[in-house]
């Protein structure tokens, strides 16, 4: 069922003419033809992963023997020439907090921020104040001799 689930998702959102959606420079196919290619640049070819015939990246991934990781993150980043979509779908969902008790708690903060008079403020002045608002709750730095233990509205 599980992965079932997670075959749609990953199919739906992370189709194969996907690969480069998260780059935002188009690249316009040229009308002279190609150089052949220097020794160096078939060199980097063949050191390219090939995709397996035998399967997609989701299937040659359950494939895998199970491993002992200690930080998925850094497993995903090392292993995205070799599941490259799978990786960015990987990463996306470990991006995901577990709890949402900080995002609730930044954003009814920030609210206490932007009031009626400064709702025009710059959301990079108010991602700044928030910044700064937290370093100064958790110790981080102090400002114009409040001590850290002082709480910042």
């Amino acid at each position: 069922m599980q992965r079932t689930a997670s075959k749609s998702i990953f199919e739906r959102w992370y189709s194969k003419n996907d690969d480069n959606a998260s780059e935002s420079v188009f690249i316009t196919p040229s009308l002279t033809p190609r150089p052949e290619q220097s020794r160096f640049e078939q060199w980097i070819k063949s050191r390219q992963p090939k995709l397996s015939a035998t399967g997609s990246e989701l299937e040659r991934y359950y494939r895998l023997e199970p491993e002992q990781v200690d930080d998925p993150i850094r497993w995903w980043i090392d292993h995205s020439n070799a599941f490259p979509r799978l990786s960015r779908f990987a990463l996306d969902i470990l991006a995901i907090p577990a709890m949402s008790t900080d995002c609730e708690r930044a954003f009814s903060l920030a609210k206490l921020t932007v009031s009626s008079q400064r709702h025009s403020l710059l959301g990079s002045s108010i991602e700044s104040i928030q910044l700064l608002k937290n370093w100064v709750r958790g110790g981080c730095i102090t400002l114009g001799g409040l001590c850290s233990s002082n709480k910042a509205d």
